[in-house]
């Protein structure tokens, strides 16, 4: 019978909704002949060159202070994972705090340190970093780099449609939602085997996206299933873009603590 992940686990498989959809190594840039990058008057009209141009925009603004917010259910277990973080989208550097909460695992913190292709992690319970480099979506923080999050978008969506105009923390913000084909996740995160096969199964993955008057991503959601352990996990995953512009001041811990 399969048994609900617990403990420290359950922190991990928190975020690997976030992994999926930041698996993909991002530029950061605009990509060449979008129409964003040709012209972003000309876009706001058709919710596929919307989608695509959002996050040229979003790159665009340097940086932004970021909330995530994420819903696990497995093996009859529910978990909430909440977190907060800052990325600089030029420098490539940032960080995220998530803490998880629920039935399934007692109140654990994962710290993410990003700079660069360089990410430094620490587990609950775990003293000192983990220190990996990025080359895959299951490789060390990179699960946590908004700028890959954005950049998935482009990539893999389909069913692109526009929901109507919403308010969104006090601004109004125009609705898409989208459809996330998990084999085309899978390649372009450069998954394979079990982890592939798992994402595949749950099936087509759902999303919305909120975008503002400047054209910038406010707002993320994607819900997805995956069969994990034999077990069928549920996740939902809302990041927030909350301010842009801001001072990002992350320094890599002092390597005596690096292992």
């Amino acid at each position: 019978m399969p048994r609900p992940i617990r403990g420290a686990g359950i922190a991990c498989v928190a975020v690997v909704a976030v992994a999926l959809l930041g698996g993909c190594s991002g530029t950061g840039e605009a990509p060449a002949g979008s129409p964003a990058a040709e012209n972003g008057a000309a876009a706001a009209g058709d919710p596929v060159a919307l989608l695509a141009g959002a996050a040229a925009a979003t790159f665009a603004s340097g940086s932004t202070r970021f909330a995530l917010q994420m819903q696990v259910s497995s093996g009859g277990q529910d978990t909430t994972a909440s977190g907060a973080g800052s990325y600089d989208f030029a420098r490539k550097v940032g960080d995220v705090s998530v803490t998880t909460t629920g039935t399934a695992a007692q109140r654990s913190q994962v710290d993410v340190i990003m700079d660069g292709a360089t990410f430094y992690t620490r587990l609950p319970g775990q003293e000192g970093w983990t220190r990996t480099q990025a080359q895959g979506a299951a490789t060390g923080g990179q699960q946590y780099d908004p700028a890959q999050q954005l950049d998935i978008l482009q990539k893999v969506s389909s069913d692109v449609r526009l929901v109507g105009v919403e308010e969104l923390r006090g601004e109004q913000v125009r609705h898409l939602t989208f459809t996330i084909d998990p084999a085309s996740l899978a390649a372009a995160s450069g998954m394979a085997g079990d982890g592939a096969a798992a994402l595949q199964r749950g099936g087509p993955i759902a999303g919305d996206v909120y975008i503002d008057d400047a054209g910038r991503v406010r707002k993320l959601q994607t819900r997805m299933t995956m069969d994990i352990a034999g077990s069928t996990t549920a996740m939902n995953v809302v990041s927030e873009y909350i301010e842009f512009g801001v001072p990002v001041t992350v320094q890599a811990p002092d390597p005596a603590t690096v292992r």
